[in-house]
């Protein structure tokens, strides 16, 4: 779940206590708050996104939003949140892959996708493994939360990542509702429509009585019933279909391993003597002409529409 607060629900809490809430920023590592809103100043929402402010960085700490090259990058634009400051600790316990990882030079790499704007507000956008990739373009959980906690129904949001044989993954989201609030699942996802981009609302909303909870009391994403990462197996259970057909539908994984005596769910027909899973059905094509990428492309190997590499 990302480190940050809604705007909907400071606001919310306003109106219920007549008081504001200020955010703060800080991990496990950086052993206190990093940034904080400071008490007489009220956290700016970031016209563009949505994205409430987190802070302002703290005197002995200095924040950096890196690129994947780890230099630092200009005024809001998107990158990894680096700390450093007597506050970030100096390695993980017997790690030392991990704090070559995560702590090169002493410098911390959150792990946090996030801005800073020209003032110095810092802005979190998401967990950089919680992003979904939906037909290769990038879909942030917390920015669909954000909307779904605008519904005047909706007490606790969840979105996630789940396998989808056409686009790779695509967004699902999981709400409770406050007591006395009734709400269909496909007016929360027409309401998600009309706020934001088509690829970035939800396919699917489930309504729960109540969203799962780590030992912290946040939300668990991974316990709602779905996985962020396009995972064969869960695929397979999920969808009913043959292996080949789940190959075909995530070239871009390596290679699977097919249990034995796992047939198609569909056919309940076994491997066979050439590896395939079952007879293919009329019209199915090959690996190589499941793609939608031209024969150039694919030679070369490049990225496809999908998010991952052609095959062959």
């Amino acid at each position: 779940m990302v480190p940050r607060l809604p705007p909907a629900i400071v606001e919310r809490f306003r109106q219920l206590t007549g008081k504001y809430i200020r955010n703060g920023y800080g991990l496990t590592e950086t052993s206190a708050p990093c940034v904080v809103v400071p008490p007489d100043l009220e956290a700016p929402v970031d016209p563009t996104s949505g994205t409430l402010a987190i802070g302002l960085p703290l005197p002995s700490a200095v924040i950096r939003i890196v690129g994947e090259d780890g230099a630092d990058l200009d005024p809001l634009e998107v990158g990894e949140i680096a700390v450093d400051g007597p506050m970030v600790v100096p390695a993980y316990w017997n790690k030392p892959d991990a704090t070559a990882q995560s702590l090169p030079g002493g410098r911390l790499l959150t792990g946090d996708v996030g801005f800073m704007d020209a003032d110095g507000w810092v802005y979190v956008v998401d967990r950089k493994k919680d992003m979904i990739n939906a037909s290769g373009f990038k879909v942030w959980p917390a920015e669909v939360e954000d909307v779904l906690y605008q519904h005047p129904a909706v007490r606790e949001a969840a979105v996630v990542g789940e396998p989808d044989s056409y686009r790779g993954e695509t967004v699902a989201a999981f709400v409770s509702l406050r007591p006395g609030q009734t709400v269909e699942a496909d007016d929360l996802v027409e309401y998600c429509r009309e706020r934001l981009a088509s690829y970035k609302a939800p396919r699917r909303v489930e309504i729960v009585d109540e969203l799962p909870k780590t030992a912290s009391g946040r939300s668990s994403d991974a316990k709602c019933g779905a996985v962020r990462r396009p995972d064969p197996g869960f695929a397979l259970a999920r969808t009913g279909r043959s292996l080949r057909q789940i190959e075909r539908a995530f070239p871009f994984v390596p290679s699977i391993s097919r249990p034995p005596d796992a047939g198609s769910p569909r056919s309940g027909a076994g491997t066979t003597g050439s590896g395939r899973s079952g007879p293919l059905r009329r019209g199915s094509r090959s690996p190589a002409g499941s793609c939608r990428c031209g024969p150039r492309r694919r030679a070369r190997r490049e990225p496809c529409a999908g998010g991952g590499v052609t095959p062959r």
